[in-house]
């Protein structure tokens, strides 16, 4: 079906289960690519994927009716306007209320639906399999308040400040580009542990499929309200493994997938909006995390090599 040349997508709503016309759904939520757009002097995004080509948005697909979509967006809302930007513009600490974890159980649920059985090859254990399926259930039923929380599937909230001091010797000299900026998400685990995986600047949100071992302090959202703080948490170390692993695929799949000539064309870019105003640029998200990376490693880290 189409309405004025563009193609209505009537089918189940993953959501509510009810056949309606399908919205073109936002998986990570499109406040998050205009606050990406907005962090980088020249205004231009790239994805992993394909990083020759510049995009001014993230994944979509048909899966949510009109009706559900303004159910989560209220939430989204609430994320965005009372904490995200305000611990990205520098508040060290936000209280909430109950719109966080039904956001996060939204962001962790769309993930799912988005990641699971894209990736061929990505294997997972009988019990994992059955356990996607009761979380996928539990955080349906969670967001259409059916159910009071979502149970063992647990939702967990990291926010990054700059890293400090002097590095150990497998951090990448990019690290806190990677770990303030960005937008990414996954399905990620092992034979014994199951998550899924957001990143939205410094937010890294988790949702526990098949629960990790480790200590996780200060990062689980509650059900009624809690506070946020920037910085304050303790998580596996195995996780910090986890995120130099990501910096480097994500480093890698953009300079290796990139051509010589986009490379050229971006640094350009970025040259010309640092020199319009330098002042600006160090203001930006980008130039502070770029700042926090010469401060660690040295200027040579954040200077382009010639090729």
């Amino acid at each position: 079906m189409s309405r004025l040349g563009k193609a209505v997508t009537i089918d189940k709503c993953a959501l509510c289960l009810q056949t309606e016309e399908l919205q073109d759904s936002h998986v990570i939520p499109a406040f998050a690519f205009r606050w990406l757009r907005d962090r980088f002097v020249t205004g231009h995004i790239r994805h992993t994927q394909n990083p020759n080509l510049r995009v001014q948005d993230g994944a979509k697909m048909p899966m949510l009716c009109s009706a559900c979509e303004v159910l989560l967006s209220k939430d989204e809302n609430a994320f965005a306007s009372q904490l995200f930007h305000p611990m990205v513009c520098g508040s060290e600490r936000v209280a909430y209320r109950d719109w966080l974890l039904r956001f996060t159980v939204s962001l962790s649920w769309r993930v799912l639906k988005y990641c699971f059985g894209r990736n061929d090859k990505a294997t997972y254990t009988d019990e994992q399999k059955m356990l996607i399926t009761e979380a996928d259930t539990a955080w349906r039923d969670f967001l259409l308040k059916s159910r009071a929380h979502p149970g063992k599937f647990e939702q967990h909230l990291l926010v990054f400040t700059p890293l400090t001091g002097q590095p150990p010797n497998n951090l990448p000299n990019f690290i806190n580009r990677y770990l303030l900026g960005g937008i990414e998400m996954d399905i990620v685990g092992t034979e014994h542990s199951l998550m899924t995986f957001a990143k939205i600047g410094p937010f890294a949100f988790f949702g526990f499929v098949q629960r990790p071992v480790g200590i996780w302090k200060d990062t689980k959202i509650h059900v009624k309200e809690g506070r946020v703080i920037a910085g304050q948490f303790q998580a596996p170390h195995s996780l910090g493994d986890f995120f130099v692993a990501r910096a480097n695929a994500n480093r890698s799949a953009l300079t290796k997938g990139m051509s010589v000539t986009q490379k050229k064309k971006a640094q350009d870019e970025l040259n010309r909006a640092i020199m319009r105003d330098p002042n600006v640029f160090l203001s930006t998200h980008q130039g502070k995390a770029m700042i926090a990376d010469a401060r660690m490693f040295g200027e040579e880290a954040i200077l382009q090599k010639s090729d």
